[in-house]
Parts: C-alpha cells; structure tokens; sequence
C-alpha cells in the first residue's frame, strides 16, 4: 500500500527514511507503554484480586487475606471475628493528641431548592458591597453546620489518609490527551494555508504528528497525582472549609450579640421610663427614687428639701444605712465633684456607712476620681436606666 501511494503520490526516497524512523519510534513508544502498564506496575504495585494495588510489604489487602483464611479453613463469612478498635472521640487515632473540633457545610443535595434566593442575596451584597463573610453567615443561618472530630490530628492525617486513595493521572483519557495536540493540529494547518504548501501529503505529516503527540501525551508524559498529595489536598480543604465556616459563625455570635443588647436598651428605656423622668423635677426625681428603692426593700427618710446637708434620701437595709443624693440634669451636663463632696458631707452628717450619688447624666472626670478614692458609689444615666428597668422586670 506505501509502495503504491508513493508511486501516485511521487515520494521523494527521503521520504522512505522519515517513514522508518517514525514507524520504529512509534513501535517503541508501544513497547514501552507496554511494559510499564504490564510488567512495571504488576512488579512494584502488587494487586489484589479485585484490583486494589499494594506497595512492597503488603501484597494482599485485608479482605484477601480473610477470603483465604476463609478457604483454607472452611469458615463462613460471618463466621470470621472482625476485630474492634476503641477510639476516643476528639483524639488522633495514631498518636492520640486531643484534636480540635471541626465544622463543614450540610450537604445540599442535586437541584434542592434553597431556603433563600441566591441571586438576591448576591445583588444585595453587591450593591452594599458586602464581602463574603455576608453570604455564609446567611447561609449558615439557614443550614447550620455540621460539627464533627477529625480521624488524625493536623501533623497524622496525611501520612494515614494517603491509604484511601489511589494514584490517579491528570491525563486520565483520550480527550485530555489530545486537548494539547489539537492546537498544534490547527496552528499546523493555519500555517500551511497561510504559506500555500498545504498539500494532501503534507496534511497527512500533519495528522501523524498529531497523533503521534496525543499518544505521548496519553501513555508517556502523564502527570499523576500521588496519593499523598490527594490526601494533603483533601486536608486543606477541609481546613479551609473549616476557617470560613468558623468566621462566619463568629460574625454570626458577634452581629447576634449587638442585636440582643440592642433590644435590651430599648426595653430598659420604655420600662424605666427615663424620657419620663427628663422632664421631672427635682424633687420629683427624689421621690421617683424613693419609690424604687421601697420596692427594693429599703426604709427610707426624706430630708429636708433646702438644709439636707448634702443627702437628698437616707435610705436603710439589713444594718446598712446609705446617703443619697440625687442630681437630676440634662444629660448634656456633667455632674461635677462639689456633688460628691456633697455626698461625703451627708454620709458624715447622718451617720451613713455608705454614701450614693445619683443622676440623669454623666460625671465628670474630676468627680469619679474624688468619688473613687473617697468611696462613693456614682450611679449614672446608664446604671440608673438598668437599675429602673430591671426593677419592672423583676
């Protein structure tokens, strides 16, 4: 047949040489292919009888070793005692270090309708410019993550997890082999058009090369991926997995934390009433006081309203007697120390153990160093709205 085509065709008798070369390349490239799938890998990858390849030391797996004990002895299947490893949840199985508990997503099964719109939420966050911490939270608020104690610890795990993997290529078929050939194929013949010399003979040079290439690619060049570096893949993964899961939960804990202390003041604020009290007086302040502090079980004696000697209340419990004085002012106006000094004087002046000042605003910074070291308790805006509200609550 090549006598006759080059007989049709004219080949030139340098033609006859290539032709040669190329044929014994090609047998040898079969030849090698054939000894590393056949002979190679049966020598160092010992197999089992289903397939699974072994290293040097083990040359059948577990369960051929039992179908022989089986046969050998005449035992039934169940008959054969499978022997019980006890692991401690939380610890690596090999060196048994304490591991830290892991999170990773709840599997969503193929074409499951999610609980919210996706492509609003995307809209959303991109519009608010929103990073993707946003996204998981609400999807982690939707399906809770799964918590689960990793097999190994962090410096085990890939040297006992690479076992559950096989050696696998990432030129694992035909279409991938000639993925890389294919554009020499077309940058081939772009250029043959391009320079006119695109004849029926060169286009068949053409396709053996292509081929010739798609065969290297397929059986020689491959690049296969260990099972050790499967196994350190799958563990970043996880850990990856693991640290997004865990920032979202704890933006999660911080944005539920904000909101439950925002609800908390605005339900101090209606239940204690304190836009009531901005408007009170003086003395209505006082007596609001006085109220609360009968309904927490105190006896209490009202002084004089001018000459009180620095004690608006004097109020007494188990033993304890305390002298108030009670500052109602605007909030943008800080209560100053002559209030504490005040208070000082009325602690000495009823015979009080202890000594309060209380006010609808703040003090100033003169006033809490006076009052710590004199031993004065200051009751602000913020401590008397928690201290009314939690009154109606309890």
């Amino acid at each position: 047949m090549y006598d006759s085509l080059k007989e049709y065709f004219g080949f030139p008798d340098y033609v006859d040489t290539i032709s040669s070369v190329l044929g014994f390349g090609l047998i040898g490239l079969m030849a090698l292919v054939f000894i590393k799938l056949y002979l190679i890998d049966d020598v160092i990858f010992k197999k089992c009888y289903h397939g699974v390849k072994f290293g040097y030391v083990k040359s059948k797996c577990e369960k051929c070793r039992n179908d022989k004990i089986r046969a050998d002895n005449g035992i039934e299947e169940e008959e054969i005692p499978v022997p019980k490893t006890v692991y401690r949840l939380g610890h690596c199985r090999a060196c048994g270090v304490e591991v830290e508990k892991r999170f990773r997503h709840l599997t969503i099964e193929p074409g499951q309708k999610l609980k919210y719109d996706e492509k609003e939420i995307d809209e959303f966050a991109q519009k608010n410019r929103f990073n993707s911490v946003f996204k998981e939270q609400l999807h982690l608020r939707h399906y809770p993550p799964v918590g689960y104690y990793p097999n190994y610890c962090n410096n085990c795990v890939v040297e006992h997890e690479q076992h559950n993997y096989k050696r696998t290529y990432k030129i694992r078929s035909w279409n991938d082999a000639f993925a890389i050939p294919t554009w020499f194929l077309f940058l081939g013949v772009a250029i043959g058009i391009f320079n006119e010399w695109l004849t029926f003979k060169s286009f068949m040079y053409i396709m053996l090369v292509f081929f010739l290439l798609a065969f290297i690619m397929r059986f020689v060049f491959r690049k296969f991926i260990s099972p050790k570096t499967q196994a350190e893949e799958i563990f970043k993964n996880q850990i990856s997995e693991h640290e997004k899961i865990q920032k979202a939960l704890n933006f999660i804990e911080k944005m539920d934390k904000e909101e439950a202390e925002a609800l908390e003041r605005i339900r101090l604020r209606r239940t204690s009433r304190i836009d009531e009290i901005d408007r009170m007086t003086g003395v209505q302040f006082e007596q609001r006081l006085a109220l609360y502090f009968q309904s927490c079980g105190y006896s209490v004696k009202d002084t004089a309203v001018t000459g009180d000697h620095g004690a608006d209340l004097v109020i007494q419990k188990d033993g304890v007697r305390i002298a108030v004085q009670a500052k109602r002012y605007d909030r943008k106006n800080s209560v100053g120390n002559s209030a504490v000094q005040e208070a000082i004087a009325g602690k000495i002046m009823y015979d009080c153990t202890e000594c309060y000042v209380i006010t609808t605003s703040y003090f100033t910074k003169a006033a809490t160093e006076l009052a710590t070291k004199a031993g004065v308790r200051l009751i602000n805006r913020d401590e008397l709205v928690r201290m009314l509200g939690n009154e109606v609550a309890s």
